[in-house]
């Protein structure tokens, strides 16, 4: 049998191999690139690759210790053949018999579903599976630099709802001034919180600005600060533009003025329906964990 693949210079080279049931083989194997020996049971298969290759690999790299090391290590028989060249030192690993299990698989049993696991845990994409957006923890760079792809010149409002704040923090406007806000927008419109009467309790939907600016390159470290700041205080910055490039989640009224409204979750959560989730884990890629469950 005579098989016709790459040039020499690129394989490992067999003529006329007669190992068992080998009948006079001649075969090339190309070098750095995954080979698959398959067949009948009785084929040759082993002979081919345990007989021939890693024996000959084996012996000439034992060939190359001194005499001394030598009369330490088994004898290796030269596999009949008339020549074999190209022929790199080899490594074998035999197959090893265990039992399976009802719930075994090929990725189980070679052990890639583990690294693959990993490997989608690492480089994944998160994706809502009602609104198909994508689904990133926000941070203050990531949310400047898709104010200034989106939004670039408009001018922004940047804040957050008094519903998505941290903690037990109360909602009077006292509060919020000693922290250092002093606008806020209530029942769409833009107020002031030293105007709100003492005492009084602002609604659970008002908008808490933390600062107004223009959505410009050379404001980048006031957006960032900006942003850090809100993510200090709450959960989810809400940006309203006056101007926009592609369609915002939704458009609000504020004094009587359409703004376009952008919402940047800190937390995993789909900035389109609000639907949060969990860190992803390799157990949400394990089909014997719950989480990873089909």
């Amino acid at each position: 049998m005579s098989i016709s693949q790459p040039a020499p210079a690129a394989c490992i080279e067999l003529e006329g191999v007669r190992v068992n049931n080998l009948k006079h083989v001649s075969l090339r194997i190309r070098h750095e690139s995954l080979t698959v020996i398959c067949g009948l049971s009785g084929s040759g298969k082993s002979s081919l690759a345990f007989e021939t290759l890693y024996a000959e690999g084996q012996r000439r790299y034992v060939e190359t210790f001194s005499p001394a090391a030598r009369q330490f290590l088994d004898r290796i028989e030269r596999p009949a053949a008339d020549r074999i060249t190209g022929l790199p030192p080899a490594v074998a690993i035999h197959q090893s018999a265990r039992a399976d299990g009802p719930r075994s698989t090929v990725g189980t049993r070679t052990e890639i579903a583990d690294a693959l696991q990993t490997l989608f845990v690492a480089c994944g994409t998160l994706y809502c599976p009602d609104c198909q957006r994508e689904v990133i923890r926000n941070s203050p760079a990531s949310i400047v630099a898709e104010l200034l792809r989106q939004a670039p010149g408009a001018r922004l409002l940047l804040g957050f709802p008094v519903h998505r704040v941290k903690g037990a923090a109360p909602a009077t406007p006292e509060f919020w001034l000693q922290q250092g806000l002093t606008r806020g927008i209530i029942h769409n419109r833009l107020l002031a919180l030293d105007q709100l009467p003492a005492g009084s309790e602002l609604p659970q939907d008002a908008l808490l600005i933390v600062d107004r600016l223009k959505a410009d390159i050379s404001q980048t470290l006031r957006l960032e600060e900006t942003a850090a700041t809100a993510r200090q205080l709450a959960d989810v910055l809400v940006v309203l533009c006056d101007s926009i490039a592609e369609a915002a989640v939704s458009q609000v009224s504020v004094d009587q003025r359409p703004w376009q409204q952008l919402i940047f979750p800190f937390r995993l959560e789909c900035g389109g329906c609000g639907q949060q989730y969990d860190d992803v884990t390799a157990q949400h890629f394990n089909f014997n964990s719950p989480l990873g469950a089909c």
